[in-house]
């Protein structure tokens, strides 16, 4: 989103799932280490046949209409990017324009069935787990044979070189 030219930045995500708050927090981190802003609702995941389904998305719009504009917004997942879409739907705010949506876990049928299609980050669970920390720098060998080194703060990856011979991630 940042690469895209936003200024403001928000998320979305469920108060009472742990890799939720997780993901709340690499965002934040992220954008900080920037000297970026990160606005943030959070409420406990309901489906949408529940009984507050329409408090619950009266509440995300009134978020996303006082949020300075133009907004990337990150869900904390697919299901939760649909909602934020839908908010947006009945507020009236343009998608992309005034509010661009990005989810997370790539969930195909989520995906297309959102108006307009919801973008969706993908995962790489190969890669859980395969990274070092040496002071402010992380090392990932990826599942190809390709080692990298990023600066854990800023996010700028520093080098990367494809090894030769036997390597194991």
């Amino acid at each position: 989103l940042h690469a895209r030219g936003f200024q403001h930045f928000a998320f979305c995500g469920f108060s009472d799932h742990d890799w939720a708050v997780r993901r709340r927090e690499g965002f934040r981190q992220a954008l900080s280490a920037q000297g970026i802003e990160c606005h943030v609702l959070e409420s406990p995941w309901h489906a949408p046949g529940s009984s507050d389904w329409e408090a619950r998305q009266h509440e995300i719009g009134a978020w996303l209409a006082a949020l300075p504009k133009p907004v990337g917004v990150l869900a904390c997942n697919d299901m939760r990017g649909q909602h934020v879409l839908e908010a947006c739907r009945r507020k009236n705010l343009a998608v992309p324009e005034e509010v661009a949506v990005l989810g997370v876990d790539n969930d195909e049928l989520v995906c297309q069935l959102c108006d307009p299609p919801l973008s969706s980050i993908v995962l790489n669970p190969q890669r859980v787990g395969s990274g070092v920390m040496v002071r402010k720098h992380l090392y990932i060998l990826h599942d190809t044979g390709v080692a990298w080194c990023m600066n854990a703060e800023t996010g700028e990856k520093l080098w990367e070189s494809r090894l030769g011979g036997a390597w194991s991630s």
